[in-house]
């Protein structure tokens, strides 16, 4: 009995310690959710970056609080130097490529052979594999040796085709894998190539003759091109007296060239033929690089590390092999070949001394460093992706950084709350909003009180002002509520090439933020920023899907949805005006029974339900029936 009445004690004080915790934490909960939230705003200002954005996790109300927060971006000189994501890779990462038009999808590879697609805004891991060789019988004979005794490789080289649609996979044995990549988590395998005797040190693309085409380079000395889709070997150069270290495809108006650097840092270029190198370059101090173009591809820059360590970051005149200057500021002592890369037409960045590096391209002088908040490598590896808004570092913990500037931030808050749509999925998207606000939820009833129409019913509320009789070319006019008078007016800038008609409609929408101003114009959707109506990004529809027909925000604001006079539909982000998804009418079906109900199935897998409006009931008035028969077409025709 004795122990029956301890083991009830026990239990009831344990029942009363969960209670206890219970009441404690529910206390907490609505200490915070009674705080408002400039003040939960100004709390999350003093975390470190990532553990800010880690708070959108805890509840909805807490989702897009941290997108609020000022970051202080003023030293950045707009270089993505904040530290706004950490990944964990699992093993020490060696190449990195951002996806060339899915700004957030990062491609990486590692040492013991994996080969990752990131989600960046997400955290996620979309798709990850393993080192394969997919057919051991087709390799050569010395490959087939070599894997018999050690079936393990590293990756030295992750790249993009330019239009996203392949990458391909460098390895440290003889082998080169081209993968298709169809969204979401389908990967598939497109391609494997026996491609050099020893290591595969580099691959690019190109498209010479209008042809995809992959190049790669090696231990063996050689540079290899090869048909991207049916992976036949189009050319081999041969020259170099060292093993190849790394490609550079590039082209001047109508001539495509190669260029290649060995590890003893001599330059070749290369045309689409069997007649050898063009031309001969020396490196500065001999030393291992790789070269890349700035982005207009106007500008020829180099990075690589000599034998005795040190390393040299410098600017080509390509057409003489001169230097035109070397950088300052790289180290002395450098351990491995130094990784560097461009942003845009304005800055280079290099991954040397535990440290990112960055320079303006028109000034020797470092411009400024960042450690990425400390866990970097001696020489990490670095990537930005295409707008140059994020940048990727590998660090010493087997992980990624992701970087951004204040552009990078409001793309990685666009994209990663957004619905991702692969072309296999269906999305539902019910037209007829009012139908659903019986089914709207608590917190999204309360969200919907906030927008009350304002009454006006004085005169003195009200106030008029005569337009100029021609706001033609498209201007844009900011006025002041407060006598109006025109603060700013700033011309609508039509791309070359285009003309606009004088009859031509200009829509604005203010965001949210009553900051942006979204301009839709049959030219062009652009965002402009108040009150100085400065132009921050503009998006134009290609030529051949015709103008723009109309264009708004997202009831959040984080999208824009655009209607092209082609017929088409397009989802871009609101502050970057990154498109998303694009799709067009496919097939149409009517509903069993509803006669005024029918869907449009479109491209990208969406389905739009659409039915006319409440207070009409119908499409159209339907005829009037005599005894009972609809008028055959006949003698409608003859009443006429």
């Amino acid at each position: 009995m004795e122990r029956r009445e301890k083991q009830r004690i026990e239990r009831a004080e344990r029942a009363k310690r969960r209670e206890r915790q219970r009441n404690y934490s529910d206390k907490d909960d609505d200490f915070f959710d009674s705080l408002p939230d400039s003040l939960l705003i100004h709390i999350l200002s003093y975390l470190p970056t990532r553990d800010s954005i880690i708070t959108s996790t805890l509840s909805r109300r807490w989702r897009y609080l941290w997108t609020l927060i000022p970051f202080d971006f003023s030293k950045s000189k707009g270089l993505p130097t904040a530290v706004v994501v950490n990944l964990n890779q699992g093993s020490a990462v060696n190449s990195m490529d951002f996806h060339p038009s899915q700004q957030t999808l990062l491609l990486s590879g590692t040492n013991v052979g994996d080969i990752t697609i990131w989600k960046v805004g997400r955290r996620e891991r979309l798709v990850s594999r393993n080192f394969n060789v997919w057919d051991v019988k087709a390799c050569s004979i010395a490959l087939q040796a070599l894997l018999a005794s050690d079936y393990t490789a590293s990756v030295n080289r992750v790249m993009w085709s330019p239009d996203g649609a392949l990458f391909g996979v460098a390895y440290s044995k003889h082998i080169v894998q081209i993968y298709s990549y169809h969204g979401g988590h389908d990967l598939r395998n497109h391609l494997e190539i026996d491609a050099h005797v020893g290591k595969v040190s580099d691959l690019s693309f190109s498209h010479p003759n209008r042809q995809l085409c992959i190049i790669t380079c090696g231990e063996d000395k050689t540079i290899k091109v090869w048909d991207a889709v049916t992976g036949n070997r189009l050319y081999t150069f041969e020259g170099h007296e060292a093993p190849v270290y790394s490609v550079c495809p590039h082209h001047k108006e109508y001539i495509q060239f190669v260029f290649s650097a060995d590890i003893n840092g001599r330059i070749k270029a290369w045309l689409y033929d069997n007649m050898g190198s063009r031309v001969d370059y020396d490196a500065p101090g001999q030393s291992c690089m790789t070269m890349a173009y700035s982005a207009d591809g106007t500008r020829l820059f180099s990075c690589g590390t000599s034998e005795g360590g040190e390393s040299y970051l410098a600017e080509w005149n390509e057409s003489d092999g001169a230097i035109k200057h070397v950088y300052n500021g790289l180290w002395k002592r450098s351990v491995g070949v130094v990784q560097f890369d461009t942003m845009k037409n304005r800055f280079l960045a290099t991954g040397d001394e535990f440290q990112i590096k960055f320079w303006d391209m028109d000034d020797v002088n470092i411009l400024t460093t960042t450690d990425a908040k400390g866990g970097l490598p001696v020489s990490p590896c670095i990537r930005f992706n295409k707008e140059g808004v994020l940048l990727a570092v590998s660090t010493s913990q087997k992980g990624i950084k992701i970087l951004a500037n204040a552009d990078g931030v409001r793309l990685l808050h666009s994209i990663e709350n957004t619905f991702r749509v692969a072309p296999t999925t269906i999305a539902r998207v019910l037209v007829s909003y009012s139908r659903s606000f019986p089914d709207t939820k608590p917190d999204e009833v309360e969200k919907s009180k906030a927008w009350k129409l304002t009454e006006f019913n004085e005169p003195s509320q009200l106030c008029s002002l005569q337009l100029p009789d021609c706001l033609w070319p498209v201007q844009l006019c900011l006025w002041s509520m407060d006598g109006w008078e025109k603060h700013t007016s700033k011309f609508l800038r039509i791309p070359p090439g285009r003309v606009s008609s004088p009859l031509a409609r200009t829509r604005v929408q203010f965001h949210q933020d009553q900051i942006h101003v979204l301009a839709v114009h049959e030219t062009q959707i652009a965002i402009y920023e108040a009150p100085m109506l400065d132009c921050l990004k503009q998006w134009f529809p290609p030529e051949s899907s015709g103008s723009v027909t109309d264009a708004t925000y997202s009831c959040d604001g984080r999208l824009i949805y655009a209607s092209i006079e082609d017929g088409s539909v397009c989802v871009l982000t609101a502050f970057t005006l990154q498109l998303s998804s694009r799709a067009y009418p496919l097939v149409i079906a009517a509903h069993p029974s509803k006669p005024n109900q029918f869907a449009i199935g479109l491209t990208d897998g969406g389905v739009h339900v659409i039915e006319p409006p409440e207070s009409e009931g119908s499409w159209c008035v339907a005829p009037v029936l005599e005894n009972g028969v609809v008028p055959s077409a006949n003698s409608a025709a003859g009443s006429g």
